[in-house]
């Protein structure tokens, strides 16, 4: 594959080359993602309610038991599928933890590159806490997302402990990071308006979309519904 991308003219050793579907970088092929939000159109009608809230964060190249390592979480007992996740929540809940800590179940899934760590919650967002997205994404990619009842939502893209873009997903022209236009080309064709006049329809959709070209994971309700997590607690940094 490598010779056939130089028989076009690219120096594959210097050069990143990409075309739909696929990244060359530094002499390696790898095939991404072009999913759109029509991917994801599911979600709104899911009966797993991730329209009405959910918090998602992918890391790349470690396991869950690391990713709640970096976080300061101590690996709690499984949890099988969804369900068994959200009763962990509701335990969770009736307890009271939730005034002091943040619970995230996290189950191994692939995508870019090989493995990576998918955090899941409900009601918990450890993404919008840059004292606990920066020890996890050391030396790897991290991208978190997510939205609560009233549509209060936000995008992260961590890359080696830096927050490249930031950006909450009704508003996708406004954004901030060390490099917050970066993605401008793959939220256009991951369905977002950049335009002067930006429209919501379909936001959360395009921001899952996202996520997966950049992760190369494929949300599915399959994979929430079955997947095996393994519940961890944190405590709430100070803001």
């Amino acid at each position: 594959m490598i010779e056939e991308v130089r028989g076009l003219g690219y120096d594959v050793e210097d050069a990143c080359v990409t075309w739909p579907g696929m990244s060359v970088l530094s002499g390696s092929v790898r095939w991404v993602s072009v999913a759109t939000r029509d991917d994801y159109a599911w979600i709104r009608h899911s009966s797993l309610g991730l329209a009405e809230g959910y918090y998602l964060t992918l890391a790349d190249g470690i396991s869950p038991q690391e990713f709640l390592a970096r976080i300061g979480s101590e690996l709690q007992d499984r949890a099988d599928g969804i369900q068994g996740l959200r009763d962990w929540e509701e335990a969770f809940f009736d307890s009271g933890r939730y005034h002091d800590e943040l619970l995230v179940g996290v189950a191994a899934v692939e995508g870019m590159g090989g493995a990576w760590a998918m955090g899941l919650a409900t009601d918990s967002c450890i993404g919008v806490f840059d004292e606990l997205m920066v020890p996890l994404s050391a030396g790897c990619r991290v991208i978190t997302h997510g939205r609560n009842v009233n549509a209060v939502d936000l995008f992260r893209w961590y890359e080696d402990g830096e927050l490249r873009t930031h950006f909450e997903p009704l508003f996708p022209t406004d954004r901030v990071g060390s490099d917050p236009d970066a993605l401008a080309e793959e939220m256009r064709g991951a369905g977002f308006n950049l335009s002067d006049q930006p429209g919501h329809e379909g936001h959360t959709a395009a921001t899952f979309a996202l996520a997966e070209r950049l992760t190369g994971v494929r949300i599915t309700e399959a994979l929430l519904s079955t997947s095996i997590y393994w519940p961890g607690c944190v405590e709430i940094p100070d803001l």
